[in-house]
């Protein structure tokens, strides 16, 4: 393995995302969610360009703005914005696929934009979870080591705050 300078910084910035993102899985609120996954992704993507993980870097480039526009829209957005928005996403990410492993970044942006579209915390919470386990593999073929942590604790915080839901059967908003 070559530990070098870009490498380094890669897995320091990992340690922030680690930070940030478990603070995005333990909250209750969706705008909150939006705000912080929206601080991790932006964090994620200079991460995965210093590793060359570029479907990686595209999908949280792309999951940033996804979350400024969600965070900003008062109302439900229209379905035919998330379809445009995802069909976007994917055309953009296609042009960066090398192997199966860059699929990933892929299904993980369209099934979490799905969720948070539904603005349904229980769906966000669940697809979370799916993501991160998804995010663990990736991270690993990648070599985003300190990732893996994040992406291991942030998929056991969304069980507990899901248990937590569900325990308490508290209306979130």
């Amino acid at each position: 393995m070559n530990y070098n300078i870009p490498f380094i910084i890669a897995q320091i910035l990992g340690i922030i995302v680690f930070i940030t993102g478990v603070i995005s899985y333990s909250k209750k609120e969706t705008k909150q969610v939006y705000l912080y996954n929206g601080l991790t992704n932006g964090l994620c993507v200079i991460e995965y360009v210093l590793l060359g993980a570029y479907t990686g870097a595209i999908s949280c480039l792309i999951a940033t703005i996804r979350n400024i526009i969600f965070i900003n829209y008062k109302k439900k957005i229209p379905l035919s914005y998330l379809v445009i928005y995802l069909v976007i996403s994917v055309l953009i990410n296609s042009l960066f696929i090398k192997s199966f492993i860059d699929i990933i970044p892929v299904f993980n942006i369209v099934i979490f934009s799905i969720a948070l579209w539904t603005k349904n915390i229980r769906h966000i919470k669940v697809t979370g979870i799916m993501t991160c386990t998804n995010g663990v593999i990736f991270n690993a073929y990648k070599q985003a080591y300190t990732s893996i942590l994040y992406e291991a604790v942030c998929g056991i915080a969304g069980i507990h705050a899901l248990i937590e839901i569900n325990r308490s059967k508290k209306k979130f908003k």
